[in-house]
C-alpha cells in the first residue's frame, strides 16, 4: 500500500498510530484502508446472523484489531485474494448483494423458512455451476 493511495481519514489514523510509538512501516502495515473498512461494515450488516445484543461485538468495539472485525475482514480479504479483485470492484457489487438480501426477505415473508432454505440452495447450486468453491 502506498501513502498516495490513502485518504484523509486513513492518514489521520496512520499519524496517530505513529504517535503511539509504531514506526511508519509498522503503522502502514497495520492500517486497514477506509474503503476496505466500509466494505467489511456493509457486508457484515448484510450477512451477520448473530444477535447483536449478546453474540456479535462488531459494533461494540470500534478497534479494527478486535476479533469480530478481524474475522469479517479476513472473510473479505479471502474473497479479494482468491478472485484477484480489488476492493473497488467488490464495492461495486454491494448494491447487487443488497438486492439479493431484499429478495431473500421477500421469499421468507411469502414462502416461510422452508421456502427460503430451498431458495438459498438454488442460489448455491447456481454459484457452484459458475464458480469453483473457495
Amino acid at each position: 500500500m502506498d501513502i498516495e493511495d490513502l485518504n484523509k481519514d486513513d492518514l489521520v489514523i496512520l499519524l496517530n498510530t505513529i504517535k503511539s510509538g509504531m514506526t511508519y512501516e509498522e503503522a502502514l502495515n497495520t492500517l486497514i484502508p477506509s474503503n476496505q473498512r466500509n466494505i467489511v461494515e456493509t457486508i457484515h450488516t448484510l450477512f451477520c446472523k448473530k444477535n447483536h445484543e449478546t453474540e456479535c461485538l462488531f459494533y461494540v468495539n470500534p478497534d479494527w484489531n478486535s476479533a469480530d472485525r478481524i474475522s469479517w475482514l479476513n472473510k473479505i480479504s479471502c474473497i479479494i485474494n482468491n478472485y484477484k479483485i480489488d476492493a473497488f470492484k467488490l464495492e461495486r457489487l454491494i448494491p447487487a448483494l443488497c438486492d439479493l438480501e431484499d429478495i431473500r426477505k421477500d421469499v421468507l415473508t411469502s414462502e416461510g423458512q422452508e421456502g427460503l432454505d430451498v431458495f438459498n440452495k438454488l442460489i448455491a447450486l447456481g454459484s457452484s455451476v459458475y464458480n469453483p468453491p473457495l
